[in-house]
């Protein structure tokens, strides 16, 4: 008789590359049409935002304008934009693959948004 017990072994995660393939499949499209709308967006409406700054005088606008619009809304925009693809291809739920969808465009909305307000403050 063994004094040693059997204990269960925590299931891991086995690579199925047929499905790993799928998700690839789905993954790279939808990145690609991420990164093309983020492309598409970006410009004409950094564009659109600092024609705001035509009507204050004074450089602060500007620089508010150069790091809030053209540096950080553009890493927002790349971050919401990819993250779903990656989730994909980490197996994740399809749920939290739409709820970064969902999230990520209201991020990005919402951050465009407040450059509006930010630049209505300080253009006094």
């Amino acid at each position: 008789m063994t004094d040693t017990i059997k204990a269960p072994t925590p299931r891991t995660r086995e690579m199925n590359w047929k499905n790993f393939s799928l998700r690839l499949i789905i993954a790279l499209p939808l990145a690609l049409f991420s990164i093309w709308i983020v492309i598409t967006l970006y410009e004409p409406f950094t564009l659109i935002a600092g024609m705001i700054m035509d009507s204050c005088s004074g450089s602060v606008v500007y620089t508010l304008w150069e790091i809030w619009l053209r540096v950080l809304w553009a890493g927002v925009l790349l971050v919401s934009g990819l993250t779903p693809p990656l989730l994909i291809m980490l197996r994740r739920r399809w749920r939290w693959v739409l709820l970064s969808l969902v999230f990520g465009t209201g991020v990005s909305v919402t951050w465009y948004l407040l450059w509006f307000v930010i630049a209505a403050m300080s253009c006094e």
